[in-house]
């Protein structure tokens, strides 16, 4: 592949753009985090779920987790909202 069509690869876009785009993407993942009342500390399973469809992990099982699976979920669905992803 020559130069060009190296430029922007994989995703398409310029450096910048993906820069732009993953600030968005972690601005509003720490607002979803915010907004749950997660601890920083606990960003990492906003992330871990944000791509993942709920049926396959949002399941409390009544332990009383820290934190349980219902307040992740308010943070992840807060995100998608925040990033315009449909809620499945």
């Amino acid at each position: 592949m020559s130069d060009q069509e190296l430029s922007g690869f994989p995703f398409g876009k310029e450096e910048s753009e993906r820069a732009a785009e993953k600030k968005r993407v972690d601005d509003a993942i720490d607002a979803g985090v915010a907004f749950a009342g997660l601890r920083d500390t606990q960003r990492g399973f906003v992330v871990q779920y944000l791509y993942v469809d709920p049926i396959e992990w949002m399941s409390c099982c009544g332990s009383y987790c820290d934190p349980c699976v219902q307040t992740i979920g308010r943070a992840v669905q807060k995100t998608r909202e925040l990033l315009g992803l449909p809620w499945p």
